[in-house]
């Protein structure tokens, strides 16, 4: 499943990455989705029976219905380092999330994010530019096909990103348009320790920079991303964590540009070809009732040339 609050690390105005992740907590790192997927979906009319009963069940002990919305407040905290610079950010994102629709033959999912987030570059030569930036993030996902096995999901992201500088001819004045599709398959099995999941995937990613008149360099920069991964999702009663590792690979069509997207995403564009690697951990550290605080950490470095992004994320979801 897809996690837009975990950032994708762009490092070309076009590249493709192999990724491979292992994530626990299906509920909350992919909030709402246990939600969604249920047997009531699959057409049987006995699982049907069965799940109903069971929902009955909780709800008359629990005195209370399944969760369809969630609310959660974010920590941004970004960092890159190249050769010639790095780029510390800070920053706070506020979520929506909620289930537009639940029934027999399809589910949609719909997320909603503002972010906010203050950005200071710092160059070997010692100059200094800083900026701000704020962005908006709606994401959908969407699960049709479902059976015993698993189901078929979507996932749409659009983002719009405005920077604000806080000095003359800044690298952040710029606005940013962001555009992304997924797809993949979802195979659903139950463990003993919990639910677990295993979904390979395709999707393809797209941004655009338009800069203001007087920026230094006044052009407009773009890139697009083809993605193919495998995603597996463990979900486990009383600890959630995850471990997400790829490659990422640049088709030498980039410019040679820094800004930020609208989900707060640091991207930083190259000229040439590059080659990278990456990891995302993800960690539950805390479930109380229908509060959960999530962390988690996702790592790029470029094997072409020096470059380490790291992008770490705190939040606290509250389903209901």
């Amino acid at each position: 499943m897809k996690s837009n609050v975990s950032y994708k690390l762009i490092n070309g105005t076009m590249m493709t990455y192999f990724s491979f992740s292992f994530i626990m907590g299906a509920d909350i790192i992919v909030p709402l989705h246990d939600e969604a997927f249920d047997v009531d979906s699959i057409e049987s009319p006995i699982l049907q029976r069965i799940d109903k009963a069971l929902n009955n069940l909780k709800q008359n002990t629990n005195n209370k219905e399944r969760a369809k919305s969630g609310f959660s407040l974010h920590y941004l905290n970004s960092f890159l380092s190249h050769s010639n610079f790095n780029i510390l950010l800070h920053g706070a994102s506020i979520e929506y999330n909620r289930i537009l629709q639940n029934a027999k033959t399809i589910d949609t999912i719909f997320t909603y994010q503002i972010n906010f987030a203050d950005v200071t570059m710092r160059k070997n030569s010692g100059a200094i530019d800083k900026g701000a930036s704020i962005g908006t993030f709606v994401h959908f996902d969407i699960l049709f096909g479902q059976t015993l096995k698993g189901y078929h999901t979507i996932g749409i992201d659009i983002g719009y990103g405005a920077g604000i500088p806080r000095k003359k001819n800044s690298e952040f004045n710029e606005h940013s348009l962001l555009l992304n599709f997924e797809y993949g398959y979802s195979w659903k099995r139950s463990l003993k320790y919990g639910e677990f999941s295993f979904m390979p995937y395709i999707g393809v990613e797209s941004y655009v920079f338009f800069p203001v008149v007087n920026r230094i360099d006044s052009y407009i920069d773009g890139g697009m991303n083809a993605i193919i991964g495998v995603k597996n999702i463990w979900d486990i009663p009383w600890i959630e964590c995850g471990l997400l590792l790829g490659a990422l690979s640049d088709l030498n069509v980039s410019g040679s540009s820094v800004g930020i997207l609208g989900n707060s995403t640091i991207v930083y564009d190259k000229g040439g070809m590059s080659n990278g690697i990456f990891a995302e951990i993800n960690i539950g550290i805390l479930q109380y009732k229908n509060f959960h605080i999530l962390a988690k950490t996702n790592i790029s470095y470029m094997l072409s040339y020096y470059e380490v992004n790291v992008q770490s994320d705190i939040s606290i979801l509250y389903r209901f």
